[in-house]
């Protein structure tokens, strides 16, 4: 028969991903780590502790086609991956319906980005969504938010 070391209490659960995130000191390279923290905290209010978002998707117009329904499709996502936020690539959305002669009034571009998130289990509100792009570009030096929080 084999001794065995007595068994303590069982380890907790990891905690989720995202509140570990929220409570890690912001990247040095951060201009405003303050706004950091408020970004993190509103996608941890919109999403939940166990969302992984994913992001950098290279967004192009050549990347882009329409379905017959009329509905976008993704056809590059190379650089899909899992991200930290992904409002970059909303930030990123004007730019591109510009050059693929697509341009679309910033607030509209946010009502049909917190509508589909909302359709996919997200909880943002528009005024939320505006405060994150918000301390986002507060947070990183961003010059620009194309017109997104108006």
């Amino acid at each position: 028969m084999r001794a065995t070391a007595p068994r303590g209490p069982a380890a907790p659960p990891p905690e989720p991903a995202r509140r570990r995130l929220a409570a890690s000191p912001a990247q040095a390279w951060l201009p405003d780590p303050a706004a950091w923290s408020t970004v993190l905290a509103l996608l941890l209010d919109a999403h939940g502790p166990d969302h992984i978002p994913v992001g950098h998707l290279d967004l192009k117009p050549e990347h882009l086609r329409r379905r017959t329904d009329g509905r976008l499709a993704l056809l590059d996502v190379e650089t899909l991956r899992p991200d930290i936020t992904g409002l970059i690539d909303v930030i990123t959305l004007p730019a591109v319906l510009r050059q693929a002669a697509r341009p679309l009034p910033g607030p509209d571009i946010l009502t049909l980005y917190q509508r589909a998130a909302v359709r996919h289990g997200a909880r943002w509100s528009l005024t939320g969504l505006r405060a994150g792009l918000i301390a986002y570009q507060r947070a990183t030096g961003l010059a620009t938010l194309d017109g997104l929080a108006d």
